[in-house]
């Protein structure tokens, strides 16, 4: 009973003070989150971040390709003149005959490296 006197007493003063505090309650509640300045302060860095690993990546990654292009350039120059030596040794292969002359014995031992032996009488 005696709450209940109390409370028909001071029924105004009662719901201003609990209206005090739930304006209170909410202002704590509404600065205690982070507002959407920091939030978005905090993802433009992270952001910012992220695409300068990434234009790093691109690099290392574009030096290798150029690295690799070079090479395969190289390889392929190669490729291209053992196809060359190749092509000429098929034709000098085909070009193959009896030699016809001791003259041309001789200058055929002399290119494959037997050099001749000069007899002296």
């Amino acid at each position: 009973m005696v709450i209940k006197d109390l409370v028909n007493k001071y029924k105004i003063q009662l719901i201003i003070v609990g209206t005090v505090v739930i304006f209170a309650f909410g202002i704590y509640v509404s600065n205690s989150f982070p507002r959407d300045s920091v939030l978005q302060d905090i993802l433009t860095k992270q952001e910012q971040k992220i695409r300068e690993e990434f234009k790093k990546q691109i690099e290392e990654k574009d030096t290798k390709i150029q690295e690799l292009t070079t090479k395969l350039e190289d390889s392929q120059k190669v490729v291209t003149n053992l196809n060359i030596s190749i092509e000429k040794l098929k034709k000098a292969r085909g070009d193959l005959h009896a030699p016809i002359s001791t003259k041309e014995t001789i200058e055929r031992f002399n290119n494959l490296g037997y050099p001749t032996i000069k007899s002296n009488p």
